[in-house]
């Protein structure tokens, strides 16, 4: 959250690997769940989008992935 104080009104782009982003993204999300932690496990890279308004998530749009 201080992130995105910090850049309000900006794209931020973060890098992390699959277990952190899996974290934030139950964190963020109620929606987000065991199953797509596991299914994250096996997609390098994964390319994940999160649209905020203010301080709300308002979507999770999975952009891109390679299944290894």
């Amino acid at each position: 959250m201080e992130v995105l104080d910090k850049y309000k009104g900006h794209n931020i782009v973060l890098g992390t690997h699959g277990t952190a982003l899996s974290t934030i993204l139950d964190h963020l999300s109620p929606v987000y769940g065991y199953d797509d932690f596991i299914k994250m496990m096996d997609w390098m890279p994964n390319i994940v989008e999160v649209v905020f308004e203010g301080k709300e998530v308002i979507e999770i749009n999975e952009l891109g992935h390679i299944e290894i």
